[in-house]
């Protein structure tokens, strides 16, 4: 069997058995959907894969079911067995609480072992077909590797992981910029209160006038400096919160109105 370490590279695509996908607290059909998606990707990476459809046409309905709940022992030899399958794929999507988990995994048809295993949560269900392609690209990622086979290593592997943690980290820059500009305008408050007092203090009138100037000035941009930081600050905290791509990032506008600032924020929730 393809699971097990061979020193010589067998050339045919490997066979995984897709009996379905369970789904908990999906829509009618929901579930259905997921599976012929994920058997889909996978066939894309060079993998021949078993869709539902085709293991109850070769099982019939109730063995299928069994296969759905096969995870060890004899009942995964006898099911493997049957369908002539290198692995058995299966996977699970599900509603909990706010977000849509997804998990997948590989057994091998050798021992039963788990070969390959992928968990996502995504904030809504039109994330979920993104999150089978991505569960796609791992489980090929990982099983490359166990059937020594690198010509079924997704060439977009190492850029998609690199350009997710870019991703992740993306908002952290208005977020830190934001913090150090307002921290910033706060030195400037503390220097134009400086330049007040020396307005109340001095006895020169040319000294109070220029300190008093001076004053005003600081304690504008100051204002101001906090202003536009804290609204940086903020939009970095929702879209790190929230998530969503980089085009639908926060963005944040900054006003001068009579008696103060007015500070807008703008987005996309995902």
């Amino acid at each position: 069997m393809l699971f097990a370490a061979a020193p010589a590279v067998d050339a045919r695509p490997p066979s995984l058995a897709l009996p379905g996908i369970n789904g908990v607290r999906l829509e009618k059909g929901e579930a259905e959907l997921y599976g012929e998606l994920l058997g889909q990707a996978l066939h894309a990476h060079g993998f021949a894969v078993l869709s539902s459809r085709d293991v109850g046409a070769m099982l019939g309905l109730d063995r299928q079911k069994q296969l759905m709940g096969c995870s060890e022992g004899q009942c995964l030899t006898e099911m493997m067995g049957a369908l002539g399958v290198d692995g058995l794929l299966l996977g699970d999507v599900g509603l909990l609480s706010d977000e849509y988990t997804v998990s997948v995994k590989v057994l091998s048809t050798q021992n039963g072992q788990t070969v390959a295993l992928h968990s996502g949560r995504v904030k809504a269900a039109k994330f979920v077909p993104d999150e089978l392609k991505e569960a796609a690209r791992d489980l090929a990622h990982q099983l490359a590797g166990v059937l020594h086979r690198p010509d079924l290593e997704p060439t977009s592997m190492v850029a998609t992981s690199s350009g997710a943690r870019q991703a992740r980290l993306l908002p952290l820059v208005p977020l830190i910029a934001g913090v150090a500009v307002a921290a910033a305008g706060a030195v400037f408050e503390v220097l134009a209160n400086q330049q007040f007092d020396v307005v109340q203090t001095t006895k020169q009138a040319q000294a109070a006038v220029n300190a008093a100037a001076t004053g005003r000035t600081f304690e504008t941009a100051g204002w101001a400096m906090i202003g536009v930081g804290a609204t940086a600050a903020v939009a970095g905290l929702v879209w790190l919160l929230l998530g969503g791509s980089t085009g639908d990032a926060p963005s944040a506008a900054l006003s001068v109105a009579p008696g103060g600032l007015i500070v807008g924020l703008t987005g996309v929730v995902p």
